[in-house]
Formats: structure tokens, sequence, C-alpha cells
């Protein structure tokens, strides 16, 4: 299974941040890339891109996703472990990279969209550093009886009407965390998207987390 190139913004300026985010399925990561304009001038935003492969609950459908779907988003519900550890193991790579580059890891953040924000949250804090922070909208926590910490802060974002990944289903794994340097919102009226105030929002805790690295 081959990976697609990521689709990169790079910074404008001397490059001292970076900003990993993987979309949800069916999607692409150019197509993300408005959610984050303007951008940091000493950021560069990696939008990666995920394999083509089929869907069981499509009736095997081939499109761009992190791993499969094997049942309705629920508790108990059958994952697809290898499918998730390998995108996992994928943003750990991306993540080692940039390491090299010289960006160190309080300065990046990892963050997604449904099953993108889903790897960002097991991949971020499965990272073997602490990073500046994880930022997931609308998903929730994978294979969560097993599910680490590294101590990375996160803001989980989270429409009240979303009826792809219940809000309450995606609260319930957030709060395992038991972490008083994360937080979760729910926007009221809001569903399975990023809306306006979700965009708002994401642009805002990316600007704290590397104030003072810029």
């Amino acid at each position: 299974m081959s990976q697609p190139a990521p689709f990169v913004l790079g910074p404008t300026g001397l490059h001292k941040a970076t900003v990993i985010f993987l979309h949800g399925r069916g999607g692409d990561g150019e197509s993300c890339a408005p959610i984050f304009q303007p951008t940091l001038p000493q950021t560069k935003y990696i939008f990666s891109n995920a394999p083509i492969i089929p869907i069981t609950v499509c009736e095997d459908e081939k499109m761009p996703a992190w791993y499969d779907k094997l049942d309705a988003i629920k508790e108990n519900a059958k994952e697809d472990v290898i499918g998730i550890q390998n995108s996992c193991r994928y943003v750990h790579e991306l993540l080692g990279e940039e390491e090299k580059a010289g960006v160190p890891p309080e300065a990046m953040i990892v963050a997604g969209f449904s099953k993108g924000a889903a790897i960002a949250l097991r991949a971020g804090l499965s990272y073997k550093n602490k990073l500046g922070g994880i930022l997931a909208i609308s998903g929730y926590f994978p294979l969560r009886h097993d599910f680490p910490s590294n101590g990375t802060p996160l803001l989980q974002l989270h429409g009240a009407m979303d009826h792809v990944v219940p809000v309450e289903f995606a609260r319930a794994g957030f709060d395992l965390l038991h972490s008083t340097a994360s937080e979760f919102r729910e926007y009221t009226g809001v569903g399975h998207t990023v809306s306006r105030d979700m965009a708002n929002d994401s642009r805002e805790f990316i600007r704290q987390k590397f104030a003072a690295d810029l």
C-alpha cells in the first residue's frame, strides 16, 4: 500500500514550528488547507494524504482513509487495529523527520478531522516525546482500551449534532485522559463538519501554542 505525498505549505519566514494535519475519510490534504488561513509565517503546514483502501461498511468501496471502518462508531465496535497502528507509525515518521530538520517536539502540533482526528489523538499521545499540542476536530479516541498518554495537551472540538461520531462517545474517550491541560469544546447546532467557530478556535489554539517560539 503506497503512501501518497502530503500537500505542504512551507513557512514564509524562518522555520520554527510545524503543524501536521490529517483529513477525514474520503478527503484529501489540500482541501483542508483553508481551515488554517491565514497561516503563521514561521510555521510549516503538512497536510497528509491517506492511502486509498477498501472500506468495509461501504461495501469495500475504495477511498482515501487512514484505516478501515468495520462497524459503526460506538462502544465495543470492531476496529481496524493494524490500519490504525500503521497510520500512527506514519505520523511518527513525519514527526521524526521534523525533529531531524531542527524543529523541537514542543513546537509541533498534530491535528486532524474525523478519522484523521482519531489518528492525531493516538499518534500524538503515543509519540516518544511530548508535543506542543494535539488538535482533534469531530474525532474520537480509537483503541481506547489501551490508550497511551505522553502528557501532550490537546484541544478536542465537537459538534453537538454530530451523527457520525456522537458527541457523547467522543467526550467519554476524552474523559479517560483525566488531563487538566486539555479541553473538550462542544458546539451547539453543529454536525460532523468544521464550522467557522471551530476553524477560528483551531487557528487560535495553534497561535497560542507557538506564541513563545514565534
